[in-house]
C-alpha cells in the first residue's frame, strides 16, 4: 500500500482507538501502528490529546520497537529512530536487540540527535545509554564492531558520561552511577563511574558480569552499593557490598542467606562466626 501521502501530515485517529498498538507516554504521545487499516504496516506518532497521528518519515520506517531493553518509540519528548532495520549480529551481545544506527527526533520530526549510535537505549529520567562505533558487515550480511565506546547522553545529545568505555550499565537506585569497563578487555578493569563527579569512584579487582540477566547491581536507601553474583546450579549466590558514604567494603564475594529481622527481609553474611547485615 502507498502510505507516502501520510508523510508528515496529521490524520484523525477518532474511531481507531482500539486498533492502535502503542504505549502512550505521560504527555500523551506514543509511537506504534494502527492495526487493521491502510497504515497497519506504518510506524506513526500518535497524540492522544488531539486524537491525531503522523506517519514517521520513510527513512525511519524500519525502526524496531523493543520493550527490553527499552529502545525505539517515544519517550520524554523524543522519538528514537534507526536508519537501518533489524540487525543480525555476528556474535553474542548482551544488548543485541538495541543494535542499529540510532538517533532522535522531536514531535515535529526535526532531527535533534542525528543517527550515529550503533547501540542505544531510550531516554529515562533525561538520559540515555549509547554506544559509538562503526559497523562492519560480513559475507552473510551479519554485523560486528571491532571497538565499542559506551557512554550516556542527555536529550540534546550532550555527553553526561563520555563515550569512552568498553561496557556500561545503569545501577538501580542511583541514576548518576554507572557500572563500566575501561582500558580494553585484555588489560582493563571494571569500575563505578560517578556522572556528578565525572570520574571513577571505585575500581573493582574482580569480574562481575553485570549484563547477565540474573545478576543484580543496586544502591540501597542507606547508600550501600550491592552486587549480587548469581551462580547457576550451585545453590548459592555471592554478594559484594560497598559503603559509598564510608568508602569501604562491607563484604566481598561472600555467600549470603536471607531471613527476617524485626519483620523485614535482610541479607546476612556469616563471616568469621559473626553475622553481617548487608541490607
Amino acid at each position: 500500500m502507498d502510505n507516502m501521502k501520510y508523510d508528515r501530515q496529521e490524520f484523525s485517529i477518532v474511531g481507531f482507538q482500539d486498533k492502535i498498538s502503542v504505549d502512550f507516554d505521560e504527555d500523551g504521545f506514543g509511537v506504534g501502528r494502527i492495526i487493521g487499516s491502510d497504515l497497519a504496516d506504518s510506524l506513526c506518532l500518535f497524540n492522544k490529546k488531539t486524537m491525531t497521528g503522523k506517519r514517521l518519515p520513510t527513512e525511519y520506517q524500519q525502526t524496531e520497537l523493543i520493550l527490553y531493553p527499552f529502545c525505539g518509540g517515544y519517550s520524554e519528548g523524543r522519538i528514537m529512530v534507526s536508519s537501518i532495520g533489524e540487525v543480525e549480529l555476528q556474535y553474542h551481545h548482551n544488548r543485541y536487540p538495541c543494535a542499529g544506527m540510532w538517533g532522535w527526533l522531536d514531535t515535529d520530526f526535526n532531527v535533534v540527535i542525528p543517527p550515529q549510535y550503533i547501540y542505544a537505549m531510550n531516554f529515562v529520567d533525561g538520559q540515555a545509554i549509547v554506544c559509538k562505533g562503526n559497523w562492519n558487515i560480513d559475507a552473510q550480511q551479519r554485523y560486528w564492531c571491532d571497538h565499542e565506546a559506551w557512554g550516556v547522553i542527555d536529550k540534546d545529545g550532550k555527553e553526561i558520561v563520555p563515550c569512552t568505555f568498553d561496557e556500561l550499565y545503569e545501577i538501580a537506585g542511583a541514576n548518576w552511577l554507572f557500572f563500566v569497563h575501561e582500558g580494553g578487555w585484555e588489560q582493563g578493569h571494571y569500575a563505578i563511574y560517578d556522572a556528578n563527579q565525572k570520574k571513577n569512584i571505585l575500581e573493582l579487582n574482580f569480574d562481575f558480569d553485570c549484563g547477565y540477566m540474573f545478576n543484580e547491581i543496586l544502591v540501597t536507601n542507606h547508600g550501600v552499593l550491592v552486587m549480587i553474583d548469581h551462580q547457576p546450579g550451585e545453590g548459592f549466590d555471592y554478594i559484594h557490598a560497598y559503603d559509598l558514604t564510608c568508602e569501604k567494603w562491607i563484604v566481598q564475594k561472600e555467600k549470603y542467606t536471607e531471613r527476617k529481622i524485626n519483620g523485614q527481609n535482610k541479607m546476612i553474611v556469616n563471616k568469621d562466626g559473626k553475622d553481617i547485615i548487608v541490607f
